[in-house]
């Protein structure tokens, strides 16, 4: 196994005596039609294709399970690892000559449906003759602008370009179409020009086309002619723990905001407990005077306050309806429940009387 993609797994094979690169796509490729469709279609127009600058493409099959693609192995090395380990041969003439063969390769490719949405420093090979190849994993099948095509392609001009620790960071998409270009250091003014017209965030400020974007490669003058970029790009400092010691923020007291609470505190208790309002908006001749919401009134708090029932002073009777008089407090009613006792009367027999 030699790699693998996002797309598939990478194999080294032979066949009588040459080396070819197996590429085995997984099986997600084919989790729905559309998928299907768009790799059946990349594969063939690939397979049709003629382009020194594209990997020759010797057997495909789309309906086998899993998909394959069989194209010629290619001896050298991206453009990810010149970066890395070889980062002075990526000078402005060779990045020139670099650019050149892409745009052609993707005028090419716009004439069969193709398109290098998916181009990085990773796919891109340079061979032993310097001479460009682009890997199919740069390549998709789809109608798109070709305005969007040369975002893409000055996109990683500019990434193999600067010299800066934070490049992919600094020159990345998500960046490019949020923020406005910044010149490459080291870099010569009328290439920087050129990548800026590219990578504008407006597409309709872009070139027209691929063919004017090759233009304006082929006319540019010579490096030793034109004036070099000497300001360094400052989106992003060198060292990260330089940049997060300065956002955070001063602590300090903030001596407007204070008064102004202060303020609107002594506005609403005088609002309270004088008549402030009065005084201001009111009649002529009104004096300020405090209320009584915070000093409350002495005697009325004597009237208030509770009493022993005991000390409070009898009521005197009404008259009732029935013409009746009625005290405060209850009279005694007498139970008729109890029989009252009935004395006992003794028979007083008098004595009889002589004749």
């Amino acid at each position: 196994m030699l790699n693998k993609d996002a797309e598939g797994i990478k194999y080294i094979v032979e066949k009588e005596g040459r080396e070819f690169l197996l590429k085995i796509f997984y099986k997600t490729s084919l989790s729905n039609i559309e998928n299907i469709f768009s790799l059946q279609q990349r594969l063939q127009e690939l397979n049709k294709l003629e382009n020194k600058q594209i990997p020759k493409v010797t057997e495909i099959d789309p309906h086998y399970d899993p998909p394959y693609m069989v194209v010629e192995f290619i001896h050298g090395i991206s453009l990810a690892n010149l970066k890395t380990h070889n980062p002075e041969k990526l000078t402005e003439d060779f990045i020139r000559l670099v650019a050149i063969q892409i745009v052609n390769t993707a005028i090419s490719l716009h004439q069969h449906q193709l398109t290098l949405s998916q181009l990085a420093l990773t796919n891109i090979m340079i061979n032993d003759n310097d001479e460009v190849i682009i890997l199919s994993s740069a390549i998709t099948w789809e109608e798109r602008d070709e305005r969007e095509e040369m975002f893409s392609i000055a996109l990683v001009l500019a990434q193999a370009l600067s010299q800066h620790n934070f490049y992919k960071t600094l020159y990345s998409q998500e960046r490019l179409t949020t923020q406005k270009f910044e010149y490459i250091y080291g870099v010569s003014v009328p290439l920087n020009k050129i990548l800026a017209e590219c990578l504008h965030r407006n597409i309709l400020q872009r070139y027209r086309s691929l063919d004017d974007l090759l233009n304006a490669l082929i006319n540019l003058p010579p490096v030793s002619e034109c004036e070099i970029w000497t300001e360094p790009e400052k989106a992003i400092p060198d060292n990260i723990e330089d940049r997060s010691k300065k956002d955070i923020p001063k602590t300090r007291i903030e001596l407007p905001f204070w008064i102004l609470i202060a303020l609107i505190i002594v506005t609403v208790v005088m609002l309270l407990t004088t008549n402030i309002f009065s005084v201001l908006f009111g009649g002529k001749g009104e004096k300020l005077t405090y209320s009584s919401w915070l000093m409350p009134n002495t005697e009325s708090d004597t009237v208030n306050n509770s009493v022993p029932i005991a000390e409070l002073p009898r009521e005197k009777p009404t008259q009732t309806t029935y013409g009746e008089l009625k005290t405060g407090t209850p009279a005694p009613r007498e139970d008729f429940r109890k029989q009252p006792s009935v004395p006992k009367i003794t028979t007083v027999i008098p004595p009889p009387t002589a004749p």
